[in-house]
Parts: C-alpha cells; structure tokens; sequence
C-alpha cells in the first residue's frame, strides 16, 4: 500500500504545490504543509479506492494538513507580557496597611 501512495503523492506532486502555495501563501510554508501532508497520508492506513479517487484523496490530505496548522497556529496565540505589570498573587497595597497601622496606633 505504502508504493501506491507514494505513486499518488508522485503523480500529483506538482498540482498539489500549487494548492499548498494558494494555501499558505509562502513558498517555504507551502513546502512544509507538502512534507507534512506527504507524512499523514503514508502513515495512513485507507489508501483510496483505485476508482480514480486519488487525485481528491491526497488533495484531502493537503487540505487536512492545513486546517490542522491553522488550528494549532491559531489556538495558541503568543501574547507578550510584561511580569512587572502582572501582580504577584500576594500582592498587597502599602497604603492599606499604612493606613491600618496608623489606626492601630491611635485607638
């Protein structure tokens, strides 16, 4: 099974390119969704039918394999925080206790 994938991803390589490039937009992000794209569908275990799927199969794969980065991309945003502007969680306001200190004193 593995040679007729690879026989597949061989006779599409080119449109598949395309399509990753209007994709992503990016020569270099086009090429690793192909890498990844080319990994998913040989670790897969359903091949298509050879009634002439093939062609849509390994674009599914493609377009799987973009959806999945778009998700992992966009689940986990990176968000620049200052730890200075972040309060501790004992974190405590001087003037309060100034101010409970001085009413201690005068009673």
């Amino acid at each position: 099974m593995r040679h007729r994938i690879e026989a597949i991803l061989l006779q599409h390589w080119q449109a598949l390119h395309r399509y990753a490039l209007v994709l992503t937009g990016d020569g270099d992000a086009a090429r690793d969704l192909m890498q990844q794209a080319a990994v998913n569908a040989l670790a897969s275990h359903a091949a298509p039918p050879k009634s002439g799927l093939e062609r849509a199969w390994v674009f599914k794969v493609l377009r799987n394999a973009w959806i999945d980065l778009y998700r992992r991309e966009r689940g986990s945003p990176i968000v620049a925080v200052d730890p200075a502007s972040v309060p501790a969680p004992w974190y405590f306001d001087d003037r309060l206790l100034n101010d409970l200190a001085v009413r201690e004193a005068l009673a």
